[in-house]
């Protein structure tokens, strides 16, 4: 790997733009003095409004952006379906109205309920699937959730039975389900050159 461009953004970032035999490719790392740790309910709140001031993945609605944009979304291909029929990256990605940290359902959890979390969460991928990645439709967060047939609530049980360890889920609208978490920044410095 051939390192050419090493450079610190606001002293917190750490941009290295390398090559490979795939292509270019951009990778950082953030370091910042206001940690916070996801300790309950009460700390997600801060958590989730630190992830969202860095992290977003709605879609790009600047037409200049489109360019790099279009590198931000899911292609599902061998790699990501040779472990099971599943996107083992986990796409589509559910949407929600806000971003949440969830944990998975604790073993102690009724069996019944969290059937159904699973049943529901099949469902969820199954529509979500269905739209694709070119969905370009915003399609309102409780609309959504009516068209399912579902609650909020058992919409986070749904959500909650598919994951294994604690997990951030961005707030993402229904057109930005096959789109990856990137920072706006980054992504402008990326197109700039």
């Amino acid at each position: 790997m051939d390192c050419t461009g090493l450079r610190m953004l606001q002293n917190s970032i750490l941009m290295v733009r390398s090559f490979t035999l795939l292509g270019e490719r951009l990778s950082c790392t953030c370091n910042t003095n206001d940690i916070f740790q996801y300790l309950d309910n009460a700390s997600e709140n801060i958590c989730s409004k630190f992830i969202d001031q860095f992290i977003t993945c709605e879609r790009a609605s600047d037409p200049e952006m489109e360019e790099v944009f279009r590198y931000q979304n899911h292609k599902h291909s061998q790699t990501c379906k040779k472990q099971n029929k599943s996107c083992r990256f986990g796409f589509p990605k559910p949407p929600l109205d806000q971003t949440r940290i969830l944990t998975p359902l604790p073993k102690e959890f009724d069996q019944v309920l969290k059937k159904k979390g699973k049943q529901n969460y099949e469902a969820i991928t199954a529509v979500l699937d269905q739209l694709g990645r070119d969905h370009l439709e915003d399609i309102p967060f409780d609309d959504f959730l009516g068209s399912l047939g579902i609650t909020y609530g058992e919409y986070i049980i749904a959500i909650r039975s598919s994951i294994q360890r604690s997990t951030v889920f961005l707030k993402r609208s229904t057109n930005a389900v096959f789109v990856n978490a990137y920072n706006k920044k980054i992504l402008e410095a990326w197109r700039a050159t």
